[in-house]
């Protein structure tokens, strides 16, 4: 889209300039989210790797210490030792289970439109991935916007335009709507919050400062950047 947009206005050589922008930016916004998720993911393997250590090789060695002395067995114990056989005799099943669950997903989100909304309906209501999945794409809409915007594009055919790169279904359905708000001539200010594109209104109040300044670009270039900074 921005290339044709630089070959309608005779702008080439600035609107590469700005596709290499664009592209440096989304580098940015993975680079952010994949700060966001090493802390929690490297907690959750190191949370199952003690608790393994702890129910596969410490706590048997109690269990013969409570036999030798003849003492109960405490409940807490028991149900480690519980989970830790069940690991040893299930983890294989549990893991190809897991797979399989995973790849079957993938293949009912290509094949099934209305899977596919289902679960990036779930994604966004989760607590921590909803919230990187929202602050990713949203950035991701208002940066190619901005971009477009730049590039001499008018804002109906920009926001029209950037729709493409909203992945999530829920996001996407309602950046259209936004399009179509736009259309029916509400100010993209309330055309974002009437989809459910900005549920906060944050990004609201900056896009009514564009409408009254004219400068849309700047305003879906610092929506973008504030995006991003969510991710620190």
């Amino acid at each position: 889209a921005l290339l044709r947009a630089g070959e309608a206005s005779g702008t080439l050589a600035g609107t590469l300039g700005l596709l290499c922008e664009r592209l440096a930016q989304r580098g940015e916004a993975k680079s952010r989210v994949a700060r966001a998720l090493a802390y929690p993911c490297a907690l959750l393997l190191v949370t199952v790797a003690v608790v393994l250590a702890m129910t596969t090789l410490v706590l048997p060695s109690f269990v013969t210490l409570y036999t030798t002395t003849g003492a109960p067995i405490p409940t807490t114990t028991r149900v480690m030792l519980g989970f830790g056989g069940g690991v040893k005799a299930y983890g294989i099943h549990v893991l190809f289970a897991s797979f399989s669950a995973i790849v079957a997903t993938k293949i009912l989100r290509s094949a099934d439109a209305r899977f596919r909304s289902a679960t990036d309906r779930a994604v966004l209501a989760s607590p921590f991935a909803g919230t990187l999945v929202r602050t990713r794409e949203r950035s991701d809409f208002y940066a190619t916007v901005a971009c477009l915007l730049r590039a001499g594009v008018d804002l109906e055919t920009a926001m029209e335009s950037a729709v493409a790169t909203v992945g999530n279904a829920t996001l996407h359905a309602a950046a259209a709507a936004t399009v179509r708000g736009l259309r029916r001539g509400i100010a993209l200010s309330a055309a974002v919050v009437r989809s459910g594109l900005d549920r906060a209104q944050r990004d609201a109040a900056m896009l009514r400062l564009g409408e009254a300044t004219g400068d849309y670009a700047g305003t879906c270039e610092r929506i973008a950047k504030l995006e991003l900074e969510d991710y620190g």
